[in-house]
């Protein structure tokens, strides 16, 4: 298997040696934005969809969380708190939900 590899690098270098400077250097530029395209650049888009999701919830719509006092472990009268909610302006819909959970 060492012979092997040996081989391989023995050719290898005969053909750097021997081949054109400019298409060596080609070749390894385009090996390298090769690995950019498949490593970094679906991690920044990635990222970019992420912020985008975070930036609509937080200025054009909204997330609110309505929690019990400190000293309840749930809120009483859901249905007439969700009603009141609902009748205010610019509310497309409420949703009650549980916080802990159940067994």
């Amino acid at each position: 298997m060492f012979k092997n590899f040996k081989v391989s690098f023995f050719l290898a270098h005969k053909s750097i040696r021997r081949g054109n400077i400019g298409t060596v250097i080609l070749t390894v530029t385009i090996m390298s934005l090769i690995f950019v395209n498949l490593i970094f650049l679906p991690s920044i888009v990635s990222g970019i969809g992420e912020s985008m999701n975070v930036m609509i919830i937080d200025y054009t719509y909204s997330n609110i969380v309505i929690e019990p006092k400190e000293d309840n472990r749930y809120i009483n009268n859901v249905d007439s708190i969700q009603k009141k909610i609902n009748s205010l302006p610019g509310v497309v819909g409420t949703s009650a939900r549980y916080m802990t959970g159940a067994t």
